[in-house]
C-alpha cells in the first residue's frame, strides 16, 4: 500500500519477485480478488488430482 505525506494510500499494489502483478483500488477489493483467486486454483488442483 503507498504511502503519500505519511498516510497510507487507499490503493494497493500486489508484488511477486519485484514487479507489480496487479493494483487494486482499496483492501477491501484486494481481499475479494484474493479469495476468487484461491477458489480458482484450489478448483483446478483438485481436478488435476481427481485425474488417474
Amino acid at each position: 500500500m503507498p504511502i503519500v505525506d505519511g498516510v497510507i494510500g487507499r490503493q494497493v499494489h500486489w508484488l511477486a519477485e519485484g514487479e507489480v502483478i496487479d493494483t487494486f483500488d482499496d483492501f477491501g477489493e484486494y481481499v475479494a480478488s484474493m479469495i476468487a483467486y484461491t477458489k480458482r486454483r484450489t478448483s483446478k488442483l483438485r481436478a488435476q488430482s481427481e485425474q488417474p
